[in-house]
């Protein structure tokens, strides 16, 4: 498991990148849940969702890998994953009638009170919690689907290693 989802070296199958993909968009919904909770827990998801993010760099890299793809591509992965994150939010907004401003307002309410405002913040973004980390599990989901349907693994061995099996 530490070279699955920490090394960035080597190669790894459609299948396995899938289903680790899928673990982490798991694992990455239960962190977003955690804004429900409390302010601290969401504190804590803070460098747990950069812990994640190195996870998915080494997923990435090695499926890139598999398909004998320099792991810099991960920088194209990311573009599609920040743009189809961008338009699920803003459906999510629509959706459910968020108003990013009363956020702003709620915040600026607290003054100069850093946790105070983080707590006002909080508060009056709750209702898009859910429906937002539904969206990113889908949207995410989606990316994850599309590299894999167009990532051809190279059965032979090739310079990131042997066949994934």
């Amino acid at each position: 498991m530490g070279k699955l989802y920490f090394s960035l070296k080597g190669r790894i199958s459609p299948a396995q990148f899938q289903k680790s993909a899928i673990t982490l968009i798991a694992i990455s919904f239960v962190l977003a849940m955690l804004n429900l909770v409390s302010i601290s827990f969401a504190l804590l998801s803070i460098p747990i969702s950069l812990f994640l993010a190195w996870m998915w760099l080494s997923l990435w890299s090695k499926r890139l890998h598999d398909a004998g793809k320099s792991a810099w591509m991960v920088l194209l992965v990311l573009l599609v994953s920040f743009g189809l994150s961008f338009v699920s939010t803003r459906l999510v907004y629509m959706i459910t009638g968020f108003d990013q401003a009363a956020v702003a307002a709620a915040a600026q309410a607290a003054g100069t009170d850093i946790m105070g405002a983080m707590k006002a913040s909080m508060e009056a973004s709750r209702s898009i919690i859910v429906p937002g980390a539904i969206a990113g599990a889908i949207s995410t989901f989606i990316v994850v689907f599309l590299g894999n349907k167009f990532l051809k693994s190279d059965p032979e061995e090739n310079q990131y290693g042997p066949a994934s099996s």
